[in-house]
C-alpha cells in the first residue's frame, strides 16, 4: 500500500486524496468480485446479464448524459446484502 501511495502522491495527489481513492477503489474492486460470485450463484449466465445491461440503457435513455457517462466506464455496482456490507 505504501508503494501504491507514494507514486500516487509522486503524480500530484496529496496523500488524504490518495488514500481516500485507494480505498475507493479497494472497495469496487471488492465489491464487483462480490458481484460476479452472486451471479454465478444465482446460475446469470453472460448471455442473461448483457440483456440485463441492455434494459437498464433503455432505462437511461431519458438522461443521455449520465448514459453516456457509463457507457464510457461501465455500469455503476449494483447493491446486494453482501456487497453493501463490504465498504461503507
Amino acid at each position: 500500500m505504501e508503494l501504491i501511495l507514494e507514486s500516487l502522491v509522486r503524480a500530484g495527489f496529496t496523500s488524504t486524496v490518495a488514500t481516500w481513492g485507494l480505498g475507493t477503489l479497494a472497495c469496487s474492486l471488492g465489491g464487483s468480485v462480490l458481484e460476479e460470485q452472486a451471479d454465478r450463484e444465482r446460475g446469470l449466465t453472460e448471455e442473461a446479464r448483457k440483456d440485463e445491461e441492455g434494459r437498464m440503457g433503455e432505462e437511461l435513455a431519458p438522461y443521455p448524459y449520465l448514459r453516456a457517462v457509463l457507457e464510457e466506464i461501465g455500469e455503476p455496482p449494483r447493491a446486494t446484502p453482501r456487497s453493501s456490507m463490504v465498504c461503507r
